[in-house]
């Protein structure tokens, strides 16, 4: 197995995690539309009502980091 070590500047580093949260954020929206209706797959619970309250509050947690690495139009 080979190893590459690279480094990256803290602002490359910020970047990646607001396009990681914003992806996130996206797919629970999706999910969060799909489990509203009462179809698509669980995501933290069988019971569509729950998953839903969980996929809320995970779209709220996500966005509040979000907010700490500059906002939604970071």
């Amino acid at each position: 197995m080979s190893k590459i070590t690279f480094g990256l500047e803290d602002e490359q580093v910020d970047a990646i995690i607001i396009q990681e949260l914003k992806w996130t954020i996206d797919t629970f929206e999706k999910d969060l539309e799909f489990r509203s209706e009462g179809v698509g797959l669980s995501i933290f619970d069988s019971d569509p009502v729950k998953d839903v309250t969980y996929i809320q509050e995970y779209i709220s947690a996500f966005k509040l980091v979000l907010d700490w690495y500059g906002g939604p139009d970071a």
